[in-house]
């Protein structure tokens, strides 16, 4: 019996309210957001082969710290049956979005 490979996609707008940090870059004539130009969102690719599965999730953020990225790959790993170790985070890399740094 061939094995498949399984492939499902999600997606979900994480735009922040009007007036959130958004310190992402030096040119900056602002600190808080003042409207929305294009929503944000996280897409997730999940995969699975057998009984091996992967999450690649991609969200529209300039970044997450190290920390940060482990606690949401536990999150995820809490609630589905993927390994911490088979979920990859990506960022898009914006500017424009909320700052995730605390310091």
């Amino acid at each position: 019996m061939p094995e498949y490979l399984y492939a499902g996609v999600s997606r979900a707008d994480i735009t922040p309210p009007v007036g959130i940090a958004h310190a992402n870059w030096g040119a900056q004539t602002h600190e808080c957001a003042q409207g929305v130009d294009l929503d944000l969102w996280v897409t997730a690719l999940a995969l699975r082969h057998g009984d091996t599965h992967v999450l690649i999730v991609d969200f529209d953020l300039i970044g997450l710290r190290a920390d940060d990225a482990n606690r949401v790959r536990e999150a995820i790993a809490a609630r589905t049956d993927v390994p911490a170790g088979h979920i990859r985070l990506a960022y898009t890399h914006t500017h424009s979005g909320p700052s995730t740094s605390t310091s």
